[in-house]
């Protein structure tokens, strides 16, 4: 089997070393994460990510804002002006994703995006979740030259890793792995993950309570996750003067969202114990 990757969202520097700290093979670099997912972040924080985490692998997103994922001509052009920014940059990939109003893959927008950033990694994200066919929109993306990964809860919004979506991540997992093996590695019966050029990562609500079970449905299958391990610190304590107005989620406008090491090192730990569990 394939070595584990861990890969965390981060978005701030103070989070990003925490998530190395915890065993993070790998990072993704949002702006606004807690904002319904995260948006493009600044070169500034993926410049400094960059300079004092410099041994670890970026991804960083493509979304010019919040919201759903039906992209204007000038959002679009936007995009690929960051895609450009960051290639330069020398980022390991992009995480993009784009939807027809039908809640369809916007194949041909998409494909502007994968082109843009070649040849970098890409990851379709979350939209996916969003998507009215699942099982057509992974035949869509695996057709989009250059996206590596897809990023998923299992199609499920909000009930993550419940039974119901944790069969139907099973169903996703099996079905990126064989469409992508070649003719010939389906004839010997391949099953090594690196095989497979399209791959599934279960994201979202990863942690070390919910890992075991989403380790049982598709351990086997997967050798990436995605996770933030984040929670909100309460900073009411600090200077505010006193003034009571709402700058972003309510409840949170004297707090901050970070990462915990310990939640990234409990799932690093879990999984490298099911996996010798597994291999017994």
């Amino acid at each position: 089997m394939t070595d584990i990757v861990i890969e965390v969202c981060v978005d701030s520097l103070e989070s990003a070393t925490a998530a190395v700290e915890g065993g993070a093979h790998r990072l993704e670099i949002c702006g606004n994460l807690p904002l319904f997912g995260g948006t493009t972040p600044s070169l500034g924080l993926v410049r400094l990510v960059q300079k004092y985490l410099p041994s670890i692998p970026l991804m960083v997103m493509i979304r010019p804002r919040v919201g759903d994922f039906v992209f204007s001509a000038e959002e679009f052009e936007t995009m690929l002006e960051d895609i450009s920014a960051f290639r330069t940059l020398g980022v390991h990939g992009v995480v993009i994703g784009a939807l027809l109003p039908d809640g369809s893959v916007d194949c041909e927008g998409c494909g502007r995006l994968t082109a843009a950033a070649s040849p970098m990694q890409v990851t379709f994200h979350r939209a996916f979740d969003l998507t009215a066919d699942p099982s057509q929109a992974l035949k869509d993306i695996a057709g989009i030259p250059g996206v590596t990964r897809i990023l998923t809860s299992g199609h499920a919004t909000p009930r993550v890793y419940e039974p119901e979506s944790l069969e139907q991540l099973v169903k996703l997992v099996v079905s990126a792995y064989t469409s992508t093996l070649s003719t010939s590695q389906q004839n010997k019966g391949s099953h090594n993950i690196a095989d497979a050029t399209l791959r599934i990562v279960p994201g979202s609500g990863i942690s070390p309570q919910t890992i075991g079970r989403v380790f049982s449905a598709v351990g086997e299958l997967v050798d990436e996750y995605h996770m933030s391990g984040g929670s909100w610190i309460d900073r009411s304590t600090h200077a505010n003067g006193g003034g009571e107005f709402q700058m972003g989620p309510r409840g949170h406008e004297r707090a901050v969202w970070k990462t915990d090491a310990n939640q990234v090192r409990g799932v690093l730990r879990a999984l490298v114990d099911m996996r010798r569990d597994l291999n017994a």
